[in-house]
């Protein structure tokens, strides 16, 4: 494309400060994909790990350009001009290799150009519209579908380049912030699971927490309604006319 894109999702709720986290880390990595939401893809010897073990909701590499950063676009990415070769948006080739995982074929022409991707600030939550999940991708893809759709991309790859371009770039690149082998980065993804969990846990409760307070407000006020003092006032009112 000739201009900036931003790509969100239709079913997500988003910050109002996006497009300006976005556009700022645009600024000043104007040849680099910025994310509001990232894994880290992990590379094994032989392929890629799968999916489950990838680093899930990164923020440990903020600020940083890498080639194993993997934008989540629904959530909030943008692409700069010219950054994506035009041959890697034929539509009869996406439908073939990827219909329901464009994030996939995206970064994966991403790092067959070198484009890397940065994340704008801490991953948030994502908060979604109420009802929008009973049909999503994210259903479809989150079992082995996108193990399922890599696997087909790197055989394309080979086909076309005579070897897997693709792992081989990224074995090469630095993954930053120290994260230097598919063991720690394994290790680092149980750690941020269980951290989004009693993220998860603690939102839970607090929601706990306010539901108890809104029904004791709602009983204090019926209380009050119910008091004589109360139906004195509203008499009052009535009879003078307020």
């Amino acid at each position: 494309p000739e201009d900036i894109l931003i790509t969100v999702d239709d079913d997500l709720v988003y910050p109002p400060d996006m497009i300006e986290c976005l556009y700022d880390s645009y600024q000043k990595h104007p040849k680099a994909v910025s994310a509001m939401r990232c894994h880290v893809m992990v590379p094994g010897e032989d392929g890629f790990y799968p999916y489950s073990l990838w680093l899930k909701e990164c923020s440990y590499l903020i600020d940083q350009e890498s080639l194993h950063l993997f934008a989540t676009n629904g959530a909030g990415t943008l692409f700069p001009p010219h950054i994506i070769d035009p041959k890697y948006l034929d539509e009869d080739l996406v439908k073939e290799l990827c219909l329901n995982a464009d994030d996939l074929w995206l970064k994966c022409a991403e790092i067959l150009e070198d484009v890397p991707t940065v994340l704008v600030r801490e991953v948030e939550p994502l908060i979604y519209l109420e009802g929008s999940q009973e049909q999503s991708l994210k259903s479809v893809n989150m079992t082995d579908g996108n193990d399922a759709v890599l696997r087909k991309i790197e055989d394309w790859v080979i086909e076309e380049n005579g070897s897997d371009v693709l792992l081989e770039k990224m074995k090469k690149a630095s993954i930053g912030a120290d994260l230097n082998t598919a063991e720690h980065l394994i290790a680092m993804g149980v750690f941020e699971r269980n951290r989004w969990r009693r993220k998860a846990e603690a939102v839970q409760r607090e929601n706990i927490k306010l539901k108890n307070e809104k029904q004791k407000l709602e009983e204090e006020l019926k209380d009050i309604r119910d008091s004589k003092a109360y139906q004195t006032a509203l008499k009052m009112r009535k009879l003078l006319g307020k």
